[in-house]
């Protein structure tokens, strides 16, 4: 049977409940379609209060009748809204508009895949601020925060082959991501020749790659051949 179910003088959510369900089957009810926890929710009919155990005939409830629920005064209903990335991708979060802006970048982190160096959110064109909760902003069921953000130089694109020459003219191939550090690719090179990192210079095109730089950084391209010396000529 379907349920109207009023909160606050006003139409909450509209169930569909089994006609030999319980008052806790309804509440679960309410629970997937509003995201309200059973244990904040009290339903009452006629005025008088549902209790979880019993049935939802032995109060009389049939097809279109309404219930009123009543919550807590701490109670803020949670919200669909959507982080768009620079990439056009969307993500849908849970929230409420209590939470802050912070509260929210965490959320997001957690289920984003790709990580930003600092993300930041603007919805209608306000850069909004970390210690501020969305209800500030106006922010509402479905609105979409826009994400900005500063990628690694390389992030998002697809790794590339290059060929390690060895001091004896052994051609080694590896496959790195562009961001890898020229630090971390010698480490790699190290533990395939058994050389110490420290005994050898990576060098392309004649000069010597600067550690702290990605291969991005560095323009290192696919296929490119990368010398390992130990003296300052390739």
């Amino acid at each position: 049977m379907l349920l109207n179910v009023v909160y606050d003088c006003k139409d909450f959510c509209s169930v569909n409940v089994d006609d030999r369900g319980t008052v806790e089957d309804l509440k679960c009810a309410i629970l997937q379609a509003q995201n309200v926890s059973i244990e904040e929710q009290t339903l009452t009919f006629g005025g008088t209060t549902l209790e979880n155990e019993r049935c939802l005939n032995e109060y009389g409830l049939s097809n279109c009748c309404t219930v009123n629920l009543t919550l807590p005064i701490t109670f803020h209903p949670k919200i669909q809204i959507y982080v768009k990335t620079p990439c056009n991708e969307c993500f849908p979060l849970i929230v409420t508009t209590q939470d802050t802006v912070c509260e929210v970048k965490q959320q997001f982190s957690s289920c984003c895949p790709v990580k930003y160096n600092a993300p930041e959110f603007v919805f209608e064109s306000w850069l909004m601020e970390d210690e501020r909760q969305l209800c500030g902003y106006g922010v509402e069921e479905g609105s979409m925060l826009n994400l900005v953000d500063r990628l690694p130089p390389g992030a998002g694109m697809p790794p590339i082959k290059v060929y390690i020459k060895s001091p004896s003219d052994q051609v080694n191939e590896f496959e790195f991501p562009q961001t890898m550090t020229v630090r971390m690719v010698k480490e790699a090179v190290s533990k395939c020749l058994c050389l110490r990192p420290g005994s050898f210079s990576l060098v392309y095109k004649g000069c010597p790659l600067a550690e702290n730089a990605t291969l991005y950084e560095s323009c290192i391209n696919h296929g490119a051949v990368i010398c390992v010396v130990k003296s300052n000529r390739c």
